[in-house]
């Protein structure tokens, strides 16, 4: 039988590769370390040595894949003031993974987690913290593009 979910938000983010490698490949840099999951980076890389691909597309598509959360989670926070400021979120907490079949899936840290769903108790989003969040996920990309899509849904 079909499980009744409420549809609350939905993300979108479009990420420029070429632009992307430039700001992965500079020297110095650590924004990989800062924004992507050990488990994050060790699917890719797997991946990408299986393809024979390179890094930047498929970390662009998971960039992609972390804003869209962000920008679901902000859409459904409409007219209430943002929970967390850019320069206090970790990025790492936002976890863009696939199951064994290679299907993408968000996975939230528990605390923030938690930061969400109270954040939506509190704006009359849902009615409790007890309601469960899931978030379908579509990544692609595509020559110069990565793009993700993602839904905000709570199961009744």
């Amino acid at each position: 039988m079909f499980d009744p979910v409420r549809t609350l938000a939905i993300g979108i983010d479009l990420v420029h590769i070429p632009s992307f490698a430039d700001q992965v490949n500079a020297p110095g840099t650590t924004f990989v370390e800062r924004t992507f999951s050990a488990r994050e980076l060790r699917q890719v890389r797997a991946r990408i040595v299986s393809e024979q691909d390179s890094l930047a597309p498929h970390l662009a598509a998971r960039w992609a894949g972390k804003e869209a959360v962000v920008k679901a989670w902000s859409s459904a926070l409409l007219g209430h003031p943002p929970v967390l400021s850019v320069d206090d979120f970790d990025w790492r907490s936002i976890e863009i993974l696939n199951d064994r079949w290679g299907r993408p899936y968000v996975q939230l840290g528990s605390s923030l987690n938690d930061s969400v769903l109270s954040s939506l108790v509190e704006a009359h989003v849902i009615d409790s913290d007890t309601a469960q969040l899931r978030w379908p996920l579509s990544l692609t990309h595509e020559v110069d593009y990565a793009s993700a899509q993602v839904l905000l849904v709570s199961d009744r």
